[in-house]
């Protein structure tokens, strides 16, 4: 485990900013879209095999960052991705048909949204979004959380997983405290995907 990617039971995560790329050599996830997220280098080498894009409440994509990484994914061979995200995101549905409707020689999108705590299984991955905008996915066994903040519920979502993502947004107070007994590995960054801390509990 590093700052930037951790590997666990043939699972790997990078750390692309405010997302995260989930990559188990057969197939790779995003979760979050950030913009130029199409240049990150493990992004890069994973747009062959990139399945989908999981977009969580709390990260819903500029125009710019979504049409950047389905444009890479065409250029790479890609024909159809999964989009899932809650169904309080619904921009993203919007930006999924002008896509499917602007771009007929792009990959298709095939769209599906759930309410919080009902989760999605789609082709070799979990996905469960929480009320806060948090998302769980599990991937061959392997639960990654992305927090939308560092509070009581936040870290509730974070507290059996493997590795825990922990947002921590403007000035809000950290309890270092609590995050020090997640069971699991940790990394504790801001909105923009910065490191504020990393930690190794645990077995990879």
């Amino acid at each position: 485990m590093t700052d930037t990617f951790w590997r666990s039971r043939g699972v790997t995560v990078h750390r692309c900013g405010p997302g995260l790329l989930v990559d188990d050599g057969a197939q790779a996830w995003l979760v979050a879209v950030p913009s130029a997220v199409e240049h990150h280098p493990a992004v890069r080498a994973a747009l062959p095999r990139l399945c989908g894009l999981v977009v969580p409440a709390d990260h819903v994509p500029e125009l710019a960052g979504w049409l950047g990484i389905l444009d890479a994914a065409h250029r790479a061979g890609v024909d159809a991705l999964a989009v899932l995200h809650p169904l309080s995101a619904d921009r993203i549905g919007v930006l999924c048909e002008a896509w499917n409707h602007g771009w007929p020689d792009g990959p298709r999108l095939a769209v599906d949204a759930t309410a919080p705590g009902t989760p999605l299984d789609a082709d070799g991955i979990d996905v469960a979004f929480d009320g806060e905008g948090g998302v769980v996915v599990t991937v061959d066994g392997v639960r990654i959380a992305r927090t939308a903040g560092a509070g009581v519920a936040h870290r509730r979502l974070a507290r059996d997983a493997d590795l825990a993502v922990i947002v921590v947004r403007g000035a809000a107070p950290l309890d270092l405290g609590a995050l020090a007994t997640q069971p699991g590995d940790l990394w504790i960054v801001d909105a923009d995907g910065h490191a504020w801390a990393s930690g190794l509990d645990g077995d990879t």
